[in-house]
């Protein structure tokens, strides 16, 4: 008697790039939402109530709602870079510039969790007396990196065709304007009057809210490009 084993078909899931993408839109928005009802709170009740210092949904707090959504972003746009990369235009031979970009995402993401260069402004600031707008030291090498990978990637942005390559530009700009130069003016405004000061809240609102912009735009714009392209994303279970 001859027994024949049953072979299960892989399991197929399609991803819907503009269903995605609205998605992505109004979760980002939740989030920013919650952010400013948070500060809006406690700037009128204080937190001697039942809810304390809502800490979980608050934007500029390590640990939260925001920071986790902000990591979630980094990756799917990582996972989009790695599917661009094996994309016949406008990879190409810059398939390994799109790897790469996807490493440095991931490695954002698990920063944007744990926060690894908050270790870095106590021993910055303590060696090199700094305050006002560095007093969130971080910046400082966060500035040469960014130095670095801009003279590394030029020729490949240049490389890129429109509409994607300025939509990539406009989402790096926002999202590095917030996260480099707002977060200096934080620091500007904490050395005056600490973490407290109005204008710290509203300034760290600000930033916040334009680097999920800015990683929103991103996804957005590899989304529409794969799209474009007539790219099916398809995660196949064997």
């Amino acid at each position: 008697m001859t027994i024949q084993s049953q072979i299960q078909p892989p399991i197929q899931l399609s991803v819907n790039h503009m269903r995605v993408g609205w998605w992505i839109v109004a979760m980002a928005a939740a989030v920013v939402a919650l952010g400013i009802f948070r500060e809006i709170y406690i700037a009128e009740f204080g937190t001697g109530t039942f809810l304390k210092d809502l800490r979980h949904i608050a934007l500029d707090s390590e640990h939260c709602i925001g920071a986790y959504f902000s990591s979630l972003l980094m990756v799917a746009g990582a996972v989009l870079m790695v599917v661009m990369s094996g994309a016949d235009a406008p990879a190409g031979k810059w398939k390994n510039y799109w790897r790469v970009l996807a490493f440095i995402f991931v490695c954002l993401s698990i920063d944007e969790s744990v926060s690894f260069h908050e270790v870095l402004i106590d021993p910055l600031r303590g060696a090199f007396g700094l305050s006002g707008i560095l007093a969130f030291a971080w910046i400082i090498p966060a500035i040469a990196c960014l130095v670095v990978m801009g003279l590394f990637y030029r020729r490949f942005v240049l490389a890129i065709r429109d509409p994607l390559r300025w939509q990539l530009v406009i989402a790096g700009t926002v999202f590095v304007f917030a996260a480099v130069g707002l977060e200096a003016v934080g620091g500007y405004f904490y050395t005056i009057g600490g973490f407290g000061a109005g204008s710290y809240i509203v300034t760290a609102i600000i930033e916040e809210t334009l680097e999920i912009t800015g990683l929103v735009i991103l996804n957005l714009a590899l989304l529409g490009e794969l799209r474009r392209q007539n790219r099916v994303i398809e995660f196949v279970s064997a």
